[in-house]
């Protein structure tokens, strides 16, 4: 059985948004939709174990993480695209992703019965209403600012998007159908873990071709970039994955 590699992006707002109340007040405005939450202060703290539970959980997965980062080197090291290569480290990736995915779905369920009625009412509409097109083309100008594209490189990097989003179209009704149920699953009374691995292996094939999609991408991306730009690339990518170990 292999992993949904897409994280519903809703469930995981939800569980990065009760994060937040565990963080300094300075760090709540990296989750808008958390602010309009009066959570209590055993509230606070209980999401606060519950995050530090899942993350000592899953720090036992680094090795299989630091194996598919090795094959996405080897990838990303070709001169052209290797379709039969990306399909595995796809598939790779799914299946690695099947027991952590699961913990952490156990965390947001866990956290999300701490919330009342009107808490999750009100977290539920706010996900449900958050757009992501304005962070998404903030984020992309921020990246092009730092590696300094020029011109032609953020033509070019605006068309590979462009191909990715009509690409991604065709699975739009699918990935919102699989959201829905997943968020479902997250908001019931009790955890039904067979009812959440069969809704993963359902959308295994989808999922798959999705970052398949999306690898494609950042191989286009990474070959329109010079030595000093990959190097920055990947310097970014590292710090990132150290703030959010932190």
């Amino acid at each position: 059985m292999k992993k949904l590699l897409l994280t519903a992006m809703l469930s995981s707002a939800l569980f990065t948004s009760l994060g937040a109340s565990a963080m300094p007040q300075s760090d709540k405005a990296k989750f808008p939709l958390f602010r309009q939450l009066d959570l209590s202060l055993e509230q606070k703290q209980a999401i606060r174990e519950i995050m530090q539970t899942v993350r000592e959980d899953n720090s036992i997965y680094s090795a299989e993480k630091s194996e598919i980062k090795t094959q996405l080197e080897s990838l990303f090291a070709l001169d052209s695209w290797d379709e039969a290569l990306a399909k595995d480290i796809v598939s790779a990736q799914s299946d690695a992703r099947l027991q952590p995915s699961l913990n952490l779905a156990k965390a947001k369920h866990q956290a999300f019965q701490l919330l009342d009625e009107a808490q999750r009412a009100k977290l539920t509409s706010k996900a449900e209403n958050t757009k992501s097109k304005k962070y998404a083309k903030a984020k992309k100008r921020k990246l092009a600012k730092k590696l300094k594209l020029s011109t032609e490189q953020i033509g070019a990097y605006k068309g590979i998007m462009t191909t990715q989003k009509n690409s991604l179209l065709a699975f739009k009704d699918e990935v919102a159908a699989h959201k829905s149920a997943e968020l479902a699953l997250l908001m019931a009374s009790e955890f039904d873990e067979e009812a959440w691995l069969s809704l993963q292996n359902d959308f295994t094939a989808t999922s798959n071709s999705i970052q398949l999609i999306k690898l494609q991408s950042r191989f286009a991306f990474r070959q329109l970039l010079d030595e000093e730009q990959l190097a920055k690339l990947d310097s970014l990518k590292s710090k990132k994955r150290d703030r959010k170990r932190a």
